[in-house]
């Protein structure tokens, strides 16, 4: 239902822009439309991703803008190495890719990659020597 759909998006913005904590409002969203998970950390699982997913993006997006990317031509991907970590994260943990490519394009974009995701990525600037001997992979 696309009403439910805006109304959690407005709880995740809401926690985006005040620091707040959107896994109650989300919750109580899905109570009143009568969806009560089995799981009750359901709420917390879509909050979790979702505001990494933004933030994320946001960072990924600001970073393909031109004159990001002459300033920083490419980007290191950071995997939480654990036993949660998917094998295809850990093994990109790391590497440099290249500016003008999105991070979830890397990291995958379907909800098996993105769920729980704790990965992210650091901006690496052009003066940076490890970018000298860093290769910048040209395949994800």
């Amino acid at each position: 239902d696309q009403t439910l759909l805006e109304k959690v998006k407005a709880a995740i913005v809401k926690e985006l822009e005040g620091g707040g904590d959107a896994t109650p409002d989300i919750d109580a969203i899905l109570t009143n439309a009568g969806l009560n998970p089995d799981d009750p950390q359901y709420a917390e699982f879509v909050a979790r991703t979702a505001v990494n997913d933004a933030l994320t993006q946001g960072s990924a997006d600001e970073l393909a803008s031109p004159e990001m990317q002459d300033a920083f031509p490419a980007w290191e991907y950071h995997a939480v190495r654990d036993s949660r970590t998917r094998p295809t994260h850990a093994m990109r943990d790391g590497k440099y890719y290249p500016s003008s490519v999105q991070f979830g394009d890397v990291r995958g974009q379907g909800i098996d990659d993105i769920a729980n995701c704790r990965c992210s990525f650091t901006p690496i600037s052009k003066h940076d020597e490890r970018l000298k001997r860093q290769r910048v992979e040209d395949r994800w």
